[in-house]
C-alpha cells in the first residue's frame, strides 16, 4: 500500500448482486426441504455438478464488477498468465490477468488499483476468484509509487546521466515537432518561431494523451530518425494537465526511446512545476513550449546586434594590427638605411679585390701557358722516338714467338703418331688375328687359368671376330 496507508476495498456491481442472494435462498430452501422430507434418501447430486451450478450463478451475477485493492503475491507465470491477489485490511480475492490483456499501469506489490472484469469459480479447488479485463492506478498517490519506481529503475541503468545528453545545435536549419495539431501549444510555437531565425520546420501530429499517445509519440521518433530530411533537433511539446494527462511521457519505453535517440531532443511538457520522466531522458527540458521555442532559435534581431557587435571588434582588430604592422616596417625600413650606410665602404673594398683577383688570375695563367707550351715540345722530342722504337721491339719478338709455336705445334704432332703406331701395334687385337683367343667368365673377367675355368658354369672364348659362349662339364674335368 502507498505510504503504508491501508484502504477498505470496495465493490461495485451493477444491482445484480441481489439475484445471488435470491438464487442461494431458494436453494438452500430446497435443500433443507429435502432433507426434512427424505432424512434417510441422500441426495443424488455430485460434486461437479454442485460445482457447475455455483459457476453458472456466480458469472452471471458477477459479470461486471469493479474492485478496488491491493495488489499481493504478483508472479508472473512462464505461460504469460500473471497470478495475484486484492487484499483490503480484511480480505483478500485471488485475481487473475490472462495473457495479452492491455493495462494502462503495470502490476506490482503493493500498488493500489482499480480492475474491472469478472468472478468465476474454480472448481478443482473449490475456490472463487476474479478475473481482470483492465486495472488503472487508484489515486494519484499511487500513480506517484509508479513514477518513482521506474525513476529509481531507469536512473539505476544510466539513463539519465548528464554524459549521454547531447550538445543543441546553435544555429539548426530544419526542427522537428512532436505535439498534437490542435490547441494552443503549436499555435504559441509558432508565433514565437515567427520573429526568430528563418528555419524549416517538420511537424508530426500526435495524440498527447490518452491510449494512442504512446504508439504515436514513438511512431513519430521513428519517423523523423529514418527521414530522408534529418531534423537537426526534435522538440516533444504539451500544455498543462493532470498527472493522469501526462501519464503518458511517464511511459517507460516512451522514455528508453527519447534516451537512445541520435538527434537531440528538448522536453517542453506543461507548464514548469511539471515534470516527466521524459523530461530526465531528454537532452534538454523547457519549461515550457513557447521557451522550447525560444531556447532553440535566437531572435533575428540578437543576431543582427550580435553580427554588428562582431564587424566592429573585427574593424577595431584589424585597424589595430595595421597600425602594429605600419609601425614595424617603419623600424625595418630604418634599420636598413643604416645597414645600407654600413656596407658602402665594404663593397667599395670588395670591389678593389676583385680588380686585383683579377690582374693575379690573369698573370698566373700567362706563366701557365708558357711552361705547358715548353713541357708539349720536350714530350714531342723524347717520349714518341721511344714509344716507336719499343713497338718495332715488340712487333719483332711477336713473329719469333709465333715462329717457335709452330715448330714446337709440328714436333709434338709427330711424336704422338708416332706413340699411336706402337699403341696399336701392342694392342690385344693385334695378337687375336695373329690366331690367339681369349677366355672370359661369365661376368667378362678374363680366366688366365684352368682353376679359374672350372670356377665357373659359363665361359666365352672371344676370337679377334667375335665370341663364342662355352659350358663347362665339371664331371669330365
Amino acid at each position: 500500500m502507498y505510504q503504508g496507508q491501508r484502504q477498505k476495498s470496495t465493490l461495485y456491481f451493477d444491482k445484480k448482486w441481489y439475484k445471488l442472494v435470491i438464487w442461494l435462498s431458494h436453494g438452500y430452501s430446497f435443500l433443507m426441504g429435502n432433507l426434512l422430507a427424505y432424512p434417510d434418501t441422500p441426495l443424488p447430486l455430485t460434486i461437479t455438478q454442485i460445482s457447475g451450478y455455483l459457476k453458472q450463478h456466480i458469472e452471471k451475477g458477477f459479470s461486471s464488477v469493479c474492485v478496488q485493492g491491493e495488489i499481493s503475491g504478483c508472479k508472473q507465470h512462464t505461460s504469460g498468465h500473471t497470478y495475484f491477489a486484492l487484499k483490503d485490511d480484511q480480505c483478500v480475492i485471488d485475481a487473475i490477468c490472462w495473457r495479452g490483456t492491455k493495462l494502462q499501469t503495470p502490476l506490482h506489490d503493493g500498488v493500489l488499483v482499480i480492475c474491472r472484469g469478472r468472478i468465476t469459480t474454480y472448481g478443482a479447488r473449490s475456490k472463487y476468484q476474479f478475473i481482470i479485463e483492465s486495472a488503472e492506478p487508484a489515486g494519484q498517490g499511487a500513480l506517484l509509487y509508479l513514477i518513482e519506481q521506474l525513476k529509481a529503475k531507469l536512473t539505476k541503468e544510466g539513463l539519465f546521466e548528464r554524459e549521454r545528453k547531447k550538445p543543441l545545435p546553435r544555429f539548426p536549419g530544419c526542427i522537428g515537432l512532436i505535439t498534437s495539431p490542435t490547441g494552443a501549444v503549436i499555435q504559441d510555437m509558432l508565433v514565437r518561431f515567427s520573429d526568430r531565425l528563418p528555419c524549416r520546420l517538420l511537424l508530426y501530429p500526435v495524440a498527447v494523451q490518452g491510449g494512442n499517445a504512446v504508439p504515436d509519440i514513438l511512431r513519430a521518433l521513428t519517423f523523423f530518425h529514418q527521414h530522408h530530411v534529418r531534423p537537426d533537433v526534435l522538440i516533444i511539446a504539451r500544455g498543462g494537465g493532470s498527472i493522469e494527462d501526462l501519464w503518458a511521457f511517464h511511459d517507460e519505453s516512451i522514455v528508453r526511446a527519447v534516451a537512445s535517440s541520435t538527434i537531440p531532443i528538448i522536453s517542453a511538457i506543461g507548464h514548469e512545476t511539471d515534470t516527466t520522466l521524459m523530461d530526465y531522458a531528454a537532452d534538454c527540458r523547457a519549461p515550457t513550449p513557447t521557451a522550447a521555442a525560444e531556447m532553440v532559435l535566437p531572435l533575428i534581431t540578437d543576431v543582427q546586434d550580435h553580427i554588428h557587435s562582431c564587424i566592429t571588434l573585427l574593424r577595431r582588430a584589424l585597424y589595430h594590427e595595421y597600425s602594429l604592422g605600419r609601425t614595424r616596417l617603419d623600424h625595418v625600413m630604418n634599420g636598413f638605411y643604416a645597414l645600407k650606410s654600413m656596407t658602402l665602404p665594404l663593397e667599395q673594398r670588395l670591389d678593389l679585390a676583385f680588380d686585383a683577383l683579377v690582374k693575379r688570375i690573369s698573370l698566373f695563367m700567362t706563366e701557365k701557358t708558357y711552361r705547358w707550351t715548353l713541357i708539349g715540345q720536350k714530350l714531342g722530342q723524347g717520349p714518341i722516338r721511344d714509344i716507336v722504337n719499343h713497338q718495332n721491339h715488340v712487333m719483332h719478338l711477336g713473329q719469333h714467338l709465333t715462329r717457335l709455336m709452330v715448330e714446337k705445334i709440328g714436333a709434338f704432332e709427330s711424336l704422338l703418331e708416332n706413340y699411336d703406331r706402337l699403341l696399336a701395334q701392342l694392342s690385344y687385337q693385334k695378337t687375336l688375328e695373329r690366331g690367339f683367343s681369349l677366355v672370359l667368365s661369365g661376368d667378362k673377367k678374363l680366366c688366365s687359368s684352368s682353376g679359374m675355368a672350372l670356377k665357373t658354369e659359363e665361359l666365352s672364348i672371344q676370337f679377334h671376330d667375335g665370341s663364342v659362349p662355352v659350358f663347362v662339364n665339371k664331371n669330365l674335368a
